[in-house]
């Protein structure tokens, strides 16, 4: 049987030794359930689970990621959510959109493939 965990998203990730710890985090909702109260406080993020595995299996888990975040369907999934205001939208501050995402992920890549079949 497999477990399964819910988490709301990965708080942080300390590397040391080839040994990779993701810190997920939830969100608390003892104080205030139904979101900020009369004084702006919002729910905080506690954390729920720590994943840890071998540095290799990191460095694989992301790039399955990066496939992920080219997929056609993935694009488009997120940006009708940003559109429907469910995901933030890209700030001014140097922060890269979905697409500028593919595309940087698509070029080291692509890269990579260059530099390998050197």
């Amino acid at each position: 049987m497999t477990k399964q965990v819910f988490v709301e998203a990965v708080a942080g990730v300390n590397v040391s030794n080839g040994v990779v710890r993701m810190m997920m985090v939830e969100q608390d909702f003892s104080n205030n359930v139904l979101g900020p109260d009369q004084n702006g406080d919002v729910p905080e993020p506690r954390h729920c689970q720590t994943v840890v595995m071998p540095l290799a299996g990191f460095l694989y888990s992301l790039s399955v990621f990066a496939n992920i975040m080219n997929d056609e369907k993935m694009v488009e999934t997120i940006k009708q959510m940003q559109a429907a205001g469910l995901l933030p939208q890209e700030k001014n501050d140097g922060n890269s959109t979905v697409e500028e995402t593919s595309v940087s992920s698509k070029d080291s890549s692509n890269e990579k493939s260059k530099k390998s079949a050197a």
